[in-house]
């Protein structure tokens, strides 16, 4: 009872730091997920941005927000569709290009805009609420804004395709309704879609419904919310022309789980992230559910974020500082030599070789060796096909660096 008091009171007094909004990356498995990490009182108090690209199974620290320090703060995430490159929308706009470990300032933010991006290289759409809805276009990575459009309203989510953009919309009283605005055009022209009234569901608890873009053309996905407090799953594929349910989650506790959702890169990918914040009143659980059957089924992976989650941080900023994770030949045909730089050859070190979908195809322990060589094999011994690779080394259940190399066959 004293703990369920004390949750309470840190809900109401403190909230949760990080406005959230979690984000695929551009390659398929990837995905970053801003999220409080640990609060003991005080200035020890912190947020953390977290990536992975396994679909969510394992998680790597990329960027620590104390709270209170001044420092760039974590807000809501967008990836463009440059390798690496993150947005930050937070108080002001952020931008990063190795994969949100370092940050540089573009714009301050002001009260309510909201950026998507995704579809093409550089490009990012900002839209401006306050004073006069305005929407915005940069095809520079956010450098240069240029007005396309006045007067809509909404939430924006970019489509598959050069040109293509949603715009959710609706109001919340007297009545709840939502509809979807499509765009061909970079934002300039909208057709409207309304969205059947059983399908928008309600506004519950400061919980809109939300739109996610999926990988193939005209894929949309809706989470709506539904009495008493689930969130259903809709898909179209048809540029939110009709929606098929695909899914109905359990009842949500809206006092201590923030939920937030995102398709993926590859076909049929979506994942729902369910954050509880303190929830002992110092650390925060965090649930991943990914899917790959277009949301029907999903697995879960569990991560306890406590102060020593992954590993102790200074740990992790000594070995990573320590090491370089390379491969030569790179291309190759027959077999390549994975170079490890760094003293943590152990029991507890591994390198994972992922295929271009995110699939671990072979693990590689190492031991008192820092030259692996990799033969283009799977766990079975079988030719995997030729193509892109991922290979990480991973010490203690943390990836500590991520390269590529192309396999030819």
């Amino acid at each position: 009872m004293k703990n369920m008091i004390l949750l309470i009171i840190l809900a109401f007094l403190y909230g949760p730091s990080v406005q959230a909004q979690i984000t695929r990356g551009n390659q398929p498995g990837e995905l970053y997920i801003p999220s409080n990490w640990y609060y003991q009182g005080g200035q020890n108090n912190f947020d953390a941005i977290f990536y992975s690209n396994n679909n969510g199974e394992l998680l790597e620290i990329k960027y620590i927000y104390n709270v209170g320090s001044g420092e760039m703060s974590i807000g809501k995430l967008v990836s463009d569709a440059t390798d690496g490159v993150i947005y930050n929308n937070v108080n002001s706009l952020w931008i990063s290009d190795d994969y949100a470990d370092n940050w540089t300032f573009i714009e301050d933010v002001g009260i309510d805009k909201r950026y998507t991006s995704g579809c093409c290289e550089g490009e990012i759409y900002k839209y401006c609420k306050n004073p006069t809805s305005i929407l915005y276009r940069s095809v520079n990575f956010g450098q240069v804004f240029e007005e396309v459009n006045f007067g809509v309203f909404g939430f924006p989510e970019v489509g598959t395709q050069e040109g293509e953009l949603y715009i959710l919309t609706g109001s919340t009283w007297p009545t709840f309704n939502i509809d979807l605005l499509f765009s061909t055009n970079f934002g300039s022209d909208f057709d409207t879609i309304e969205i059947d009234t059983t399908i928008a569901g309600y506004y519950l608890s400061g919980n809109f419904p939300v739109i996610s873009r999926g990988s193939g053309n005209g894929e949309i996905y809706l989470v709506s919310w539904h009495l008493p407090s689930n969130y259903h799953i809709y898909y179209s594929n048809n540029y939110g022309e009709s929606f098929e349910l695909k899914y109905i989650s359990e009842e949500c506790n809206f006092y201590f789980e923030n939920f937030y959702f995102t398709a993926g890169r590859e076909a049929g990918t979506f994942y729902v992230v369910k954050q509880i914040p303190w929830y002992d009143g110092i650390n925060t659980e965090l649930y991943i559910y990914y899917s790959s059957d277009t949301a029907q089924s999903f697995s879960e992976y569990y991560h306890l974020l406590d102060e020593n989650f992954p590993v102790n941080i200074n740990e992790k900023k000594i070995i990573s500082s320590n090491t370089i994770l390379n491969t030569f030949p790179n291309p190759f045909r027959n077999e390549t030599k994975i170079i490890i730089s760094s003293e943590v050859y152990s029991k507890e070190a591994y390198i994972y070789i992922n295929d271009f979908w995110g699939k671990t195809i072979k693990i590689i322990s190492i031991i008192n060796d820092g030259n692996i060589v990799w033969d283009g094999t799977d766990s079975r011994g079988k030719k995997v096909n030729g193509g892109i690779y991922f290979y990480s080394l991973i010490v203690n259940k943390i990836i500590i660096s991520t390269n590529k190399l192309v396999f030819i066959n």
